[in-house]
C-alpha cells in the first residue's frame, strides 16, 4: 500500500514538472519577428512572424491569399477567413512553405489593425 501511494506521488510531481517545462517550452519557440525580405532566407517549414501592409486580397471558397509587404511582399495564405482590408496593417505568424517554386507564408495567427 505504501509502495502504491509513493507511486503516486511520484507521477503526480512528474506530471506538473512536465506541465512546467512544456510552458517554458512554449515561451521559447514562440516565432521571432523577421522582416519579408528574412523569410526569403529563411528554410521552409521554419515559423515566421511579420508585419506589414495588405497590398492585395484574394478570397477564394476555401482559402484567401494576401500580398503583405514590409520593404519587399510575399503572399500570405489563411484558410480562414479574412475580416482585413486592403492597406490594412497586420502582424502574421505562420509557417514558410513553397507554391510552385515561391516562398509564401500559411498563417497560424493573423491580426489585423486597420488601415
Amino acid at each position: 500500500m505504501k509502495k502504491k501511494l509513493n507511486f503516486y506521488k511520484l507521477t503526480f510531481i512528474l506530471s506538473i514538472l512536465s506541465l512546467i517545462f512544456l510552458f517554458f517550452l512554449t515561451k521559447c519557440l514562440d516565432a521571432r519577428e523577421s522582416s519579408v525580405k528574412e523569410v526569403y532566407r529563411k528554410s521552409v517549414g521554419e515559423w515566421v512572424k511579420i508585419s506589414g501592409d495588405i497590398k492585395s486580397i484574394k478570397d477564394y471558397k476555401t482559402f484567401t491569399l494576401l500580398e503583405v509587404c514590409d520593404e519587399d511582399c510575399i503572399v500570405v495564405v489563411s484558410k480562414e477567413k479574412i475580416n482585413c482590408e486592403m492597406g490594412s496593417a497586420v502582424e502574421i505568424v505562420g509557417k514558410i512553405i513553397v507554391y510552385k517554386g515561391k516562398k509564401e507564408i500559411e498563417t497560424k495567427e493573423l491580426r489585423c489593425y486597420g488601415n
